[in-house]
């Protein structure tokens, strides 16, 4: 185990693929935080324009150390359950409502 986190060292995965993850997270909660589930931004332009200003603000909030643990801590759980929302929840919901949309329509031409 300490030969794979030497090498993980080595690597430079706490330094930069570890952040760079998180930056990701972040960036992708924004966009779909105000893109899918607030349906605030329609254009893609601004979606990216959202997710490239989130990145760099909480990049440089990090990079400073202005972020403290405990925050860090809470937003990377908020960014983790709007991402899985987004994509697990809209997903089961498209297809509760497909089939509902199926059972209606079954019961509306026989009726």
């Amino acid at each position: 185990m300490e030969a794979f986190e030497r090498v993980l060292e080595i690597l430079g995965f706490h330094t930069y693929f570890r952040p760079t993850i998180a930056t990701f997270l972040v960036g992708l909660s924004c966009v779909y935080l105000t893109g899918r589930m607030l349906d605030v931004v329609k254009k893609d332009r601004f979606r990216n324009l959202i997710a490239a200003i989130s990145m760099l603000a909480f990049a440089i909030l990090n990079v400073f150390g202005l972020i403290p643990a405990k925050v860090l801590d809470a937003l990377m759980i908020f960014t983790g359950g709007v991402v899985v929302y987004v994509l697990v929840g809209f997903r089961l919901f498209d297809r509760i409502n497909k089939y509902q949309d199926r059972k209606l329509e079954g019961k509306v031409k026989s009726a």
